[in-house]
């Protein structure tokens, strides 16, 4: 298979197993690594041309904390189990930081210190949890595994109704909000799937990628949805 051929030549997709022998499909953190090197440049060109509200920088750069995370733990072949799971667990408190971030250019000042609290405590819970649920999974505590999972699941969901609600509450209607929670509200079903349900889709190709590739897929349209109302409402241009 030609596919395969191509996969010899890149070592972080020549695998389809973490240290700690959890199963990796072979695209896994792909699009992790093409989303962190464009914030990375696009914060670097919006230093250099542009003079934006310190709110920008902090959603910019939130955004690129979570996707070199995720980038680092799913590509890099890590031989050691506690480096894994330590990325494992600053990738998990990236998604409540990544997940939080797109509705800070429209906090008010006032507010803003309070926000950033929140999402700094949410992340640190995240934080713990995934701990917890790894420690578990190592030492065979099924029942405190799925109770860890599902901890995430939840919390994850949570601050998903919070993202919402905080953009609804502070902004206009528009098409750009519409459609950026209706894709964000699609990728957590599929992440949903990905923890519940062993049955792929067709579009899924073995050990290539499988619903985690198709929660990003819908990521990254929310995020581009989420940038045309950063523009709109905070940027101006």
């Amino acid at each position: 298979m030609k596919t395969d051929n191509i996969i010899k030549h890149f070592k972080f997709l020549n695998r389809n197993m973490y240290a700690d022998g959890t199963y990796r499909t072979y695209l896994r953190g792909v699009l992790h690594i093409i989303l962190s090197i464009i914030y990375f440049l696009k914060i670097i060109y919006d230093f250099i041309y542009y003079n934006y509200n310190y709110k920008y920088y902090i959603y910019t750069s939130c955004k690129l904390y979570s996707y070199s995370m995720s980038a680092i733990l799913h590509t890099y072949p890590f031989c050691e189990i506690n480096n894994c799971h330590l990325f494992s667990v600053l990738d998990w408190m990236g998604i409540v930081i990544n997940g939080v971030a797109t509705s800070y250019p429209f906090i008010n000042d006032i507010y803003i210190n309070t926000y950033f609290k929140f999402s700094f405590w949410s992340s640190i819970l995240m934080g713990i949890i995934t701990l917890g649920q790894l420690k578990s999974t190592k030492y065979n505590l099924i029942f405190l595994s799925n109770l860890f999972r599902w901890s995430q699941i939840y919390l994850v969901t949570f601050l998903t109704f919070i993202n919402t609600f905080v953009d609804t509450y502070l902004l206009n209607f528009s098409y750009n909000l519409l459609f950026k929670h209706l894709f964000l509200y699609i990728a957590m079903f599929f992440a949903f799937l990905k923890y519940t349900t062993k049955k792929n889709m067709k579009w899924h190709f073995k050990d290539y990628n499988d619903y985690h590739e198709d929660f990003h897929f819908f990521i990254i349209i929310y995020d581009i949805f989420s940038y045309q109302l950063c523009k709109k409402y905070f940027l101006k241009i």
